[in-house]
């Protein structure tokens, strides 16, 4: 007698374990969908973070505004004849720069002692210019490091040159009325000298 008691007590455990192990099963694929929804949030989440280009102060196309006149300002600034007026130089450069740096440029371009220099050679200097690189970026400007080739012709030589200018574009939306895309050159200088993005003088182009 006491051993079927035991058996049919050992039974009833046997069926309770059962019972509890279906239940655990099925209570894990009732919970598997919402932890598959909950992991495939994540990736989208976590892309949305590594998109680098939101945190920056501009977007693609105002960058490529300000490399462009960048280059352009470069290739001016570097490019004079010793048979135009300071005043006609000046003016090539004016829209493309700051009123600020306007006032520095100017004394540099009507030096006696350079333009004496220059006539005396009948030196003529044609420049192009290449962006390289970004040196700093701020919340309202920019410092690019550019290329300058110099194509220099005299009464008896010819020569090229290569240097290399940091030039720092502020942005204002109030200045956009020519194309710029609010751009202009605040500051230019040699690479070299350690342009970091602050507003520096700037000095002339070698001769």
């Amino acid at each position: 007698m006491n051993i079927k008691l035991a058996i049919a007590a050992a039974g009833v455990a046997l069926f309770a374990v059962a019972l509890l192990a279906v239940r655990g099963s099925h209570h894990a694929k009732t919970a598997d969908p919402a932890d598959r929804r909950t992991s495939s949030s994540r990736p989208a989440a976590t892309s949305a973070f590594l998109d680098g280009t939101a945190l920056l102060p501009f977007d693609g196309g105002q960058i490529s505004q300000a490399a462009g006149l960048a280059t352009r300002f470069a290739a001016t600034f570097a490019s004079h004849r010793y048979d135009e007026t300071p005043s006609a130089y000046l003016n090539r450069l004016a829209p493309m720069m700051s009123p600020q740096l306007r006032t520095v440029v100017e004394r540099a371009a009507t030096d006696p002692a350079t333009l004496t220099q220059r006539r005396r050679l009948q030196q003529i200097t044609t420049a192009h210019a290449r962006p390289e690189a970004i040196r700093a970026l701020g919340p309202t400007s920019i410092t690019f490091l550019v290329a300058v080739t110099e194509h220099v012709a005299t009464a008896h030589a010819n020569r090229a040159d290569t240097d290399h200018y940091a030039l720092t574009l502020t942005h204002a939306a109030d200045q956009d009325d020519d194309g710029s895309g609010g751009w202009r050159v605040y500051a230019v200088e040699f690479a070299s000298t350690g342009n970091t993005g602050q507003i520096t003088a700037t000095r002339q182009p070698a001769s």
